[in-house]
């Protein structure tokens, strides 16, 4: 069975608040290789900021075995297929 790849974007509900989002947000691992049946962590790190509600778009596609690069694979043909994840943030506060 192929690989899928996957490339993690986190960005919010309005896209010209795209970059504003990014900023204050970390996602790692961005690029990886994922064989079927298998599972990996996903580390979301939000940086002080307005509450809003995000969302996490994962994009994928086949992967041939061949493949070493995940980055390089989006660049090749095929089809990517995406999932949006709603992210809810909440205002926390400090003890």
């Amino acid at each position: 069975m192929e690989s899928s790849v996957f490339k993690k974007v986190l960005s919010t509900i309005d896209i010209s608040k795209m970059a504003e989002s990014i900023a204050n947000r970390e996602v790692s691992p961005v690029y990886s290789f994922l064989d079927s049946g298998a599972s990996m962590d996903l580390q979301i790190l939000r940086q002080e900021g307005p509450t809003r509600n995000d969302k996490l778009i994962i994009m994928y596609k086949e992967a041939k075995r061949s493949e070493k690069d995940p980055k390089k694979s989006f660049e090749n043909e095929g089809v990517t297929a995406k999932k949006v994840i709603p992210l809810i943030t909440r205002d926390v506060e400090e003890t």
